[in-house]
Formats: C-alpha cells, structure tokens, sequence
C-alpha cells in the first residue's frame, strides 16, 4: 500500500506527528522504526536511562541526527559518551577498592584530570612503570585489606544475628546449628537423606530482603532431593514432618558461607518460612 509523510518537530518536540503520503516516505519510516529493534531494552538494562528521562534522550537522538558529518558537535557527542564511561569506570574502581558500592574513595578530580592528560599523550606525571606499580601494588593492596575488612564485618553481623534469633521464644536448635520456630507441626512422614521433597518456602535476608519464593512460580511447591540442597535445609528436611510449617534460621556457614549466591552476599545468614508439602522416597 503506498502511503506518504510530512514530517513535523514543532521547537524540543519528541514525539513527531507523521503523515504517511508516499513510497519513498513509507520505506524511510520503515527503515527507521527497523533499526530500534531492540534498543528500548537496551537503554532500560544496559544504559540505565530511566523513564522518566525518556525524552532527553530523544532529543538527543534528534540532535545528533541533525548534526549530520559536523565534525566539532559529533567530537562533542563523542565526548559526552566518553565521559559518562569513564565515570562509570571510577565508580567501578571505587566499588573495587572498597568492597561496597556507591562508596566514593578515588578522587574525581585526579582520575578526571588523568584520563584526559592520558587521552591527549600530553602532561602525564607518571610513568608507565610507575601507573603499573601503583595499580598492581598499591591498588591490590587497598582493596584486598578492605574486602578482608568488610568481610569480617559481615561474619560478625550474622554470628550476632543468628545469637539474637536463639534468644527468640520458641526458639529450637538442630545440631548442625540450625534455629527453627515451629508454626505448624505435621503428622506425616520425616524424609531420609536423598529423599525427594515437595516444599513451599520463602527466603529472606537479614535485613528483611526477599531473595527467593515458590509464590514466584505461582505458589507451586519446588521439588528437589534433601541432600541436593544446602546443608542447613538438609538438616531442616530430615528432621521436619509433611504437613509441618516451621520459620528456620540458617548460619552463614550452613548456607552459602564466603562464595554468597547470585542476590545473596557472602557470609550471609538466611531466613526461611518452609512449608514440607509431600515426600517421595527416591
């Protein structure tokens, strides 16, 4: 079908009014709309570009566009993107030398004043060996003291946690040091090492942070074998009855330990409601 366009931006207009009045008009639009595909997801998950902003970030599209093969406003586009790598770049070093994110510790000024005296080859007070030195040693260094710092910060915080949770009424303890409170107890059966279990369960943080639930999956029971899982829900399935609801809280050393998992920090301990729907010997 041929069809045509007068195309019309009114001053900062982000949302053009297209009139389609030709083939030439038609196949132009088309090729146009082709090339998003996909970018929308980009700039949500890769450039972070919130919503909100959505509209500056097509000006910009409009702008550049309308810069053509002007050399002096694409070397400013250029350099806008640059930049905002770069302090991508700073915040990434920061998170790395410090253990913790949005922890500012370099400085801006330098790093800034760095990157563009390395970018022009010009005005660099320090030699390559000298960068190098500074960055395998001194920079190693900074960030191994600070991750073995905030580490044990965070295996002193869940030793205190879990000491507080024993303290709690209600409280029970299994051997391996696991801590449950009984909110329903079953009549059926205790399942064995290696038997395949049905549980519904939700799983929280410390700090109260869901990180994992069976609701996620339309409140179906997830089904794996009690000795495929970590060790402190082996200890809880082996010693709970079908039928039963128990809240557990789990030592950092009983769940994931040092390594963390995914959404779950290191030397972190874990709490769980779980409820053991149905047992299935292997």
């Amino acid at each position: 079908m041929v069809v045509t366009a007068a195309l019309m931006f009114s001053c900062g207009n982000t949302n053009p009014k297209v009139k389609l009045r030709n083939t030439v008009d038609s196949l132009s639009y088309a090729y146009g709309v082709k090339y998003t595909n996909g970018l929308r997801g980009y700039l949500e998950q890769q450039a972070h570009i919130d919503s909100i902003y959505m509209s500056e970030f097509y000006k910009g599209v409009m702008d550049g566009f309308k810069a053509g093969n002007d050399k002096k406003r694409n070397a400013y586009y250029w350099g806008l993107q640059i930049g905002q790598r770069a302090n991508e770049i700073l915040m990434e070093r920061d998170a790395e030398l410090t253990s913790k994110d949005s922890v500012p510790f370099l400085s801006r000024d330098k790093f800034i004043a760095g990157f563009i005296n390395g970018a022009r080859e010009q005005g660099v007070q320090l030699d390559s060996r000298q960068i190098d030195s500074l960055i395998t040693f001194i920079g190693q260094k900074i960030a191994s003291d600070n991750r073995e710092k905030v580490l044990n910060e965070k295996k002193k915080a869940s030793v205190d946690y879990m000491t507080k949770k024993a303290k709690t009424a209600g409280i029970n303890k299994l051997p391996g040091g696991v801590l449950y409170k009984v909110i329903k107890q079953g009549s059926g059966k205790i399942p064995t090492l290696g038997a395949v279990v049905k549980v519904k369960y939700e799983g929280k943080l410390p700090d109260g942070t869901v990180f994992d639930t069976t609701d996620k999956r339309g409140g179906q029971p997830a089904e794996f074998r009690t000795d495929g899982v970590i060790p402190g829900w082996t200890q809880v399935l082996t010693n709970m009855p079908v039928g039963s609801v128990w809240q557990v809280f789990i030592p950092q050393e009983q769940a994931y330990g040092e390594r963390g998992y995914y959404n779950i920090p290191p030397y972190s301990a874990l709490e769980f409601t779980m409820e053991l729907v149905d047992v299935v010997e292997p």
